[in-house]
């Protein structure tokens, strides 16, 4: 399996070994309702140049994106947490939620693939 971790200005950020390991998993390649983006060459850096053209004030390493919506979550470069950011709103609707880590965002994203219904987004 592929991982495409992007080029755009990350070299002094350490991943999480939860995420690297995550990539890793099968789960992580069917993981609806959130895309991977680093199993899709050059979907991280696209993402992270989008984002850091709309909202400049943040440092933002693009991770996952929701397919029902525009939200994207990202690795905060600034403040070491995960924020999800509303791709295309205004700046100060653009955070839709925080979480301390990875880990905390791969539990609460599990617990949403293991109860999407698919259907009912087709």
């Amino acid at each position: 399996m592929n991982i495409f971790l992007g080029a755009i200005g990350v070299d002094e950020f350490d991943y999480p070994q939860g995420y690297l390991t995550f990539l890793k998993s099968k789960m992580s390649k069917d993981f609806e309702p959130w895309t991977m983006l680093a199993h899709y060459e050059k979907r991280v850096d696209s993402w992270r140049k989008i984002l850091s053209e709309q909202y400049p004030i943040y440092s933002l390493l693009p991770f996952a994106k929701y397919i029902a919506n525009d939200d994207v979550a990202c690795f905060d470069l600034k403040n070491g947490d995960v924020v999800i950011i509303n791709s295309f709103s205004t700046i100060d609707c653009s955070c839709h939620g925080t979480y301390p880590d990875f880990d905390t965002w791969l539990t609460a994203a599990i617990a949403e693939h293991e109860s999407w219904d698919e259907d009912e987004y087709e």
